[in-house]
């Protein structure tokens, strides 16, 4: 991150081939809040549960646009497939 509210904050995504036709998408989030103390705080009760949720949430629609026909999850990848 170059810019934001964190004083650091990486995502970064891993697919593995898990079977036939079957992908896994693992997410590793690694943060840090600013304001030292204060920051920590509202890492450990507040923004960690936040993100999860949030990651969770995302996923799960992806997955459901990725698992529907490819007239839907097309229309996220703009005129590159047509």
């Amino acid at each position: 991150m170059l810019k934001g509210m964190f004083q650091s904050f990486e995502h970064d995504h891993y697919f593995e081939v898990i079977g036939d036709g079957e992908t896994l998408m693992r997410d590793e989030l690694r943060f840090i809040a600013p304001l030292g103390p204060l920051g920590w705080i509202a890492e450990t009760f507040v923004l960690r549960r936040y993100l999860e949720k949030f990651l969770l949430q995302r996923n799960s629609t992806i997955k459901e646009v990725a698992e529907a026909s490819p007239s839907v999850w097309q229309r996220f990848l703009g005129n590159e497939t047509n």
